[in-house]
């Protein structure tokens, strides 16, 4: 930190009240001098208020910066804002809150916006007496106070911790709470009164504390815990051993509460509890990770079990991208690969280099995955895999099914093997009734309904998916007592809602027929919903896809009436399935009107009915007509508006496409992305990628569908 004689805040859609002819004023603290303002002024296109000085601010001196300014309750879901809702009695209430992340404090007051920028803060909020205000911390105090002829509550809140600004939260609202304690931390839910009334904070409540004992015991660290990462943490747990890796990372919360950290220090901490616990590894910490964090991407493992080599790749989607950025370890890391063979599990390997050598077998890499790569094999290895899954797949563990499945279909995208190499990963799914391989083949499927869900391929496609989930369809009717009883594992809860959702969506006349049923009975007694909740949001879908305008109409109602968010959220985002496009214009047109769809589920709709075949163009045409309106209305700033634009562009695959994507960019400049600048590029980014591969792979992928379903 240097001197300096100009202070750039944060601030958007903010009104000064001028101090003098300044937007701040500018105060000592604890004795220091104080520099004068010459200047101040907003500099809106970069969102900072800035304030320039006479001479200079000194490293360790306290100062305090006082401004006065309103902003506007809106309704654009961004930094401090309005939210509305209907009671029971049918009149509508407001209530004040937040969005703050990923920067958006800066809407609600001037501050220094970064999530480095580390704060403690100390909240009070004047409020009508019959609302309540909550924030992140207590409340310190709180007394009434007369405010032109009017009385009004006035909160304080203790001092929070030193945290980011994204993380602070405020609201003002006639909400009412539950409360437990677990240890000595407070819990509240709150939610508005007839729903905590009818219990629907409930569950929250029962599993806050657990979760939060969980955590502290895991980190053997107090709440509140700062944020931590994933996939290559995961990595760097297995190979340190849970404990020790544990032990680092407690050490590290304890050194670094509430302060900022780098990724050095946690590197450091894990290279103590090596050292003290005399794990052996190639190289340090520091050297093993680095490569993984501060590299572009991850490797791709090649083995060929004929030679025995092992090398490594910088794994690219893209054969053809160049790699701009240059990296000082040129794109190798130091790969913990983990291994069996068909008779045995052998050691860890490390992979240092760039090419080594293992011993020829039939070999499966990266067990359970705790590797962060792919991993690619010679052709008759990936036989032998592709035998062992057709005989006998539990042989090879459930998570490296599902890793088989998601590499292959990767490395086909790469180019690395052919498309067909990874559609021959799914034929084992007939006899497959574990989530995990299923999840990852529906994943990758999905891009080939995308691309084909408008050819002819779709149709052959339909016959093999239905061939393949058809055995998965009739497990779940036996082992649920024909859908009466819940499965009682949660993976198998998960997998069942797979089941039920690829049978109907692929046109399973058995579930549909289900859906249907379970439509009929809810007509006769609309307050009685015989639809387990599991399968609530695939069902769903299926009586609007099957049932026309009767069935649209009366989801359509239920939502109206629906009191908890999330069964909501599920038939609102069903009514997007219908296949009647005059029934999606009309859906889209409701989003406009926030009587009908809330403001901040506009976007979320009009991504559903954009997933729908039918409703794509219609979405698409709805966004090019009316996009003045929804950027000014919806604010280019927010994180939905970027989805928007990948959503309504993700089937997008043909030159025609590609040019109205361009002609649609062309013709906004002047109004802009917001957000979405980025997101607009990646479609045209996507849109060509799209093309090149459909080009490429359409005729082999309709050839492997009708050889696979030649005899149905």
């Amino acid at each position: 930190m240097e001197a300096t004689d100009l202070i750039l805040i944060h601030s958007k859609k903010l009104k000064y009240t001028l101090q003098g002819p300044f937007h701040t004023s500018l105060h000592a603290v604890n004795g220091s001098s104080v520099p004068d303002i010459t200047n101040t002024w907003l500099e809106t296109p970069t969102q900072y208020l800035v304030v320039q000085l006479n001479g200079l601010l000194q490293q360790g001196q306290r100062y305090r910066l006082v401004s006065i300014f309103t902003g506007e309750l809106a309704d654009d879901l961004a930094g401090f804002y309005r939210s509305e809702y209907v009671d029971e009695s049918g009149n509508k209430k407001v209530v004040a809150t937040t969005q703050m992340q990923a920067a958006d404090a800066r809407k609600a007051f001037p501050c220094f916006d970064e999530p480095a920028m580390k704060a403690t803060f100390t909240v009070t909020l004047i409020h009508p007496s019959d609302h309540k205000a909550i924030s992140n911390m207590p409340a310190r105090s709180t007394w009434q106070q007369q405010i032109d002829g009017k009385s009004w509550n006035v909160t304080k809140f203790q001092t929070t911790p030193k945290m980011s600004t994204y993380l602070l939260a405020f609201i003002v609202s006639q909400f009412s709470y539950v409360h437990n304690t677990s240890g000595n931390v407070l819990i509240r839910i709150w939610g508005r009164p007839k729903a905590i009334a009818e219990g629907q904070g409930s569950y929250a409540l029962k599993v806050t504390g657990p979760i939060l004992n969980f955590f502290e015991r895991h980190y053997n660290t107090a709440y509140p815990l700062p944020n931590k990462g994933a996939s290559v943490l995961r990595m760097l747990s297995d190979f340190l051993t849970e404990d020790v890796f544990k032990k680092g990372l407690q050490s590290y919360l304890h050194t670094f509460a509430y302060g900022s950290t780098t990724y050095m220090d946690l590197w450091s901490h894990l290279q103590k509890a090596v050292m003290e616990n005399n794990v052996s590894l190639p190289n340090t910490i520091s050297d093993i990770m680095d490569r993984w964090t501060l590299q572009m991407g991850f490797p791709v493992v090649t083995v060929n079990t004929l030679t025995g080599d092992v090398r490594q790749d910088h794994f690219l989607l893209d054969p053809t991208s160049v790699v701009e950025r240059p990296s000082v370890f040129n794109y190798t890391w130091i790969v913990p690969i983990t291994w069996k063979t068909r008779e045995t599990t052998g050691d860890r390997y490390w992979l240092t280099k760039h090419s080594g050598t293992v011993g020829p077998d039939w070999l499966l890499v990266n067990l359970d995955v705790s590797g962060y790569f792919r991993v690619n094999y010679n052709p008759e290895n990936w036989n032998q895999l592709l035998r062992q899954l057709s005989t006998n797949h539990q042989a090879i563990p459930v998570i490296n099914r599902a890793q088989i499945i998601d590499d292959a279909f990767n490395l086909a995208r790469a180019k690395y093997i052919n498309v067909t190499l990874a559609l021959d990963t799914t034929r084992f799914l007939s006899r497959e009734t574990a989530y995990m391989p299923w999840e990852a083949a529906l994943n990758n499927l999905h891009y080939f309904q995308l691309m084909f869900d408008r050819s002819e391929v779709f149709g052959v496609m339909t016959k093999y998916m239905q061939k393949q989930v058809m055995p998965l369809f009739n497990h779940y009717k036996n082992i649920t007592n024909n859908w009466i009883t819940i499965p009682s594992g949660l993976m198998d809860q998960y997998n069942e809602i797979n089941a039920i959702s690829t049978a109907c969506s692929y046109g399973i006349a058995e579930c549909q027929t289900l859906s249907t049923d379970y439509f009929r009975k809810w007509q006769q007694n609309v307050a009685k919903n015989p639809i387990p909740p599991n399968l609530r949001s695939s069902i769903y879908c299926s009586i609007v896809a099957t049932g026309g305008e009767e069935a649209w109409n009366f989801i359509w109602e239920r939502f109206k009436e629906a009191t908890v968010v999330s069964e909501a959220d599920k038939l609102r985002t069903a009514l997007s399935c219908s296949p009647q496009p005059w029934i999606l214009n009309r859906y889209l047109q409701y989003t406009l009107d926030p009587n009908k769809i809330r403001k901040q589920d506009a976007t979320a709709t009009i991504n559903s009915i954009a997933s729908n075949v039918v409703g794509q163009p219609l979405a698409w045409d709805f966004i090019r007509g009316n996009w003045r309106m929804l950027f000014t209305q919806y604010g280019g700033g927010s994180f939905s508006f970027s989805r928007l634009i990948l959503s309504v562009t993700q089937r997008f695959s043909t030159e025609f496409e590609l040019q109205q994507l361009e002609q649609f960019k062309a013709d906004n400049q002047d109004i802009g992305f917001g957000s979405g600048t980025r997101a607009l590029e990646q479609a045209l980014e996507r849109t060509r990628a799209n093309i090149k591969w459909v080009k490429e792979n359409q005729e082999m992928v309709l050839a492997w569908f009708q050889g696979e379903t030649a005899s149905i």
